[in-house]
């Protein structure tokens, strides 16, 4: 009988530990993920493996044309390794130099503007759910849509440990510190997250984040690229069912 129960745990252990990063429904945080053994790094790869295939892209040929404008825009504009257009003075266009791994926001905002400009009048907030755009990054890239579940894991491992802004001067943007960056180093060998300008916390999707401003005919739009601390805004029209970049529209530096 006891060899029986021998081999019953033998596999039991099999199972488990096969089964362990079943993210879906385990309910295991990153750290448990993570560090339930000393293969930290491997235990890590496993983790964002399983991420990719839980998420695949979306088929959106049955949305409204409003899903089908945003998801052919940021298709065209979202190129994570070339970035040297849409950074700003202040620099970051290598911030994913090395990576294959790239996040992709599991929601996207957009506003409705009379002019599709920016006018600074409250104009509400409006965002596509479940965004997964199929991308395509060449053969190496591995593509991760950031659902409100990853972002909680990865934000919860990472933490908020950080200096204060403007320290030790008041150009200087806050840090992470301690755990949190110790953990921070650990995750940018495999995901280019950045740390929160004013502290605390994490921008976890991939640069270049946007924000369109559409006009109420979705012909026009106003493009606002983040890269790290700063960007620029583009202007683009759609002619002939394709979206051009308005040449001769000025092109704004922004940093924060």
């Amino acid at each position: 009988m006891k060899p029986l129960c021998v081999v019953f745990a033998v596999l039991s252990l099999i199972f488990v530990s096969a089964n362990m990063y079943t993210q879906s429904s385990s309910g295991l945080s990153l750290e448990q993920i993570v560090y339930a053994d000393d293969n930290h790094e491997k235990n890590f790869e496993k983790f964002l493996s399983n991420w990719e295939k839980e998420y695949v892209p979306k088929d959106v040929s049955h949305e409204n044309d409003t899903v089908k404008a945003v998801y052919a825009l940021y298709q065209m504009l979202f190129t994570p390794f070339d970035l040297g257009d849409k950074a700003s003075f202040d620099g970051g266009a290598d911030i994913n130099s090395g990576y294959r791994n790239v996040i992709v926001p599991g929601s996207f905002g957009y506003y409705v503007t009379p002019s599709g400009t920016w006018d600074y009048k409250a104009h509400p907030w409006q965002a596509v759910s479940d965004f997964r755009p199929k991308l395509d990054l060449g053969h190496k890239a591995r593509i991760l849509y950031l659902t409100a579940k990853y972002d909680t894991m990865l934000n919860k491992f990472l933490g908020g440990e950080s200096t204060e802004f403007g320290t030790p001067n008041i150009m200087s943007p806050a840090r992470a510190k301690g755990q949190s960056a110790e953990r921070e180093t650990f995750v940018k060998k495999y995901l280019p997250i950045v740390h929160g300008h004013w502290g605390a916390y994490w921008h976890i999707a991939t640069m270049p984040s946007m924000t369109f401003v559409f006009n109420p005919t979705f012909d026009k739009v106003e493009v606002k690229f983040r890269v790290v601390y700063g960007g620029r805004i583009y202007h683009y029209e759609k002619k002939d069912g394709k979206w051009q970049q308005v040449k001769d529209k000025y092109i704004e530096d922004w940093v924060e």
